[in-house]
Formats: C-alpha cells, structure tokens, sequence
C-alpha cells in the first residue's frame, strides 16, 4: 500500500510509477501515464521539461517497467530504499538508478521526500493512496509489476 504525508509538492501515483515533481509540470505526466502503458523514464523526464531541459524542474521519479525499477532525482528530491540512497542534488543534470528485478528489492518500499524534509507540526499523519495525484511531503511506494504484455498471435503456416 501506498501511503503519504501531505505536503506542498504534486505526486502522481499509479501502481508502476509513482512521480514527484515541484511546479505544475505534474499535469503532462498525468496525461502520458494514462495515453497507454508505463512510460520510460526519458518520457517522463520529456514531458516534465516540456522538451527543454534548462527548463526540467526539480523531480523524483521511479518506474517498475517489468525489468527492474528506475529511479531518478533531480535537485532538492531523495529517493531511498532499505539498500540504497538516490540524491538529486548528487549529480547533474540529475542522478539515476537502475535495480533490476529482484523480489528482495522490487518487493520494497521506495521512499520520496523532499530534502531537507517539509516541516510540519509534530509528528506527520499518513494517509493512503493507492491511484491519483496528492500534494504531499514524502511518500513511501510499493512498485506493483507491470501487467504482461499481450500476446501476438501467431501468423498461420502457409
């Protein structure tokens, strides 16, 4: 189950990809997620930019596209599991990882949040979402695997 703590940033979360980003870029990732399937990391980094990368705002994205997750953070975003760190601010343009599938890691909880942390009265109030896009401070997502792709009959023998 997904879950959040409300916040001043836009999160799209959708069972394959859950996407955080500053600004009001978050409406085309909206719009690509739901024009068919899981988009690769480029589209989202394409849509975010709105094809101009001096413009890509700060974002933490992180996809499971049947080979593994993908991880991605720009500027003031981290993105952490119980085995690794992403930190946005680590490199430019942005820092990137790739974990293939591995039931040990993909079956975990991946964490975004902004750095350094919202601050907020006492101690944060999570709330779940499991589909749909939430102002929030930090998120921790579990990464559903892709639905199979379909089968493409065969062609008859002549």
């Amino acid at each position: 189950m997904t879950t959040y703590v409300p916040g001043g940033c836009a999160a799209y979360v959708a069972p394959t990809m859950l996407v955080v980003a500053a600004g009001d870029a978050l409406d085309r990732v909206v719009d690509l997620a739901r024009s068919g399937g899981t988009p690769s990391v480029l589209e989202v980094i394409g849509v975010l930019s709105g094809g101009d990368l001096a413009a890509l705002p700060d974002f933490a994205c992180v996809l499971h596209d049947g080979a593994g997750l993908r991880a991605v953070a720009r500027g003031g975003f981290e993105v952490r599991t119980q085995r690794w760190t992403l930190e946005g601010a680590a490199a430019a343009p942005w820092s990137e990882q790739v974990v293939p599938t591995d039931p040990d890691v993909t079956d975990s909880v991946v964490t975004i949040r902004r750095v350094p942390a919202e601050p907020g009265p006492g101690a944060p109030r999570r709330l779940p979402v499991q589909h749909g896009v939430v102002l929030t401070a930090e998120v921790d997502w579990r990464a559903a695997a892709p639905a199979p792709a379909e089968p493409v009959p065969a062609e008859p023998a002549p």
